[in-house]
């Protein structure tokens, strides 16, 4: 719909977040197990508006989601890394920051098109599609046990 003169800004705010999707806490769960196990960092395409609700969501939902932000080595948000997936430099920057080689290095992502631009960085990189696998499975098929 169109905005017209008298749209408020919380409607504006509130049509702004409606894309976000929360967490099932069993992914939740499988991130917290992966991150004890190996170096993990988020990576995410967003803005500062809809990085703040991601996280008060999560703060919302998560029984521990304390021990989910703690598998992460660190958060990196587009709009403060100043690059943005699926620019092959966005990639290669996290790793030069982390000390990561990009040939050694797993990239998970539900799009496509970031996929491609991680094997362009020189990242293994694979295409997580939600619709017809989930994050789970895909743990096991590759070895992974919680």
């Amino acid at each position: 719909e169109r905005c017209h003169l008298g749209t408020t800004s919380d409607q504006i705010h509130e049509a702004w977040c409606c894309i976000l999707t929360g967490m099932p806490p069993a992914r939740a769960d499988l991130v917290t197990a992966l991150g004890a196990r190996t170096r993990l960092f988020l990576l995410s395409n967003t803005n500062a508006i809809h990085a703040a609700v991601f996280e008060a969501d999560l703060q919302a939902t998560l029984p521990d989601v304390s021990a989910f932000w703690g598998a992460f080595e660190q958060a990196h948000y587009s709009h403060d890394l100043g690059l943005k997936k699926p620019h092959p430099e966005t990639f290669l920057a996290v790793c030069e920051k982390h000390g990561l080689a990009p040939g050694r290095t797993l990239f998970l992502d539900d799009s496509i098109q970031h996929v491609e631009g991680a094997h362009k960085a020189g990242l293994h990189a694979h295409h997580l599609d939600l619709s017809r696998e989930d994050f789970g499975g895909w743990m096991l098929r590759m070895g992974w046990r919680p």
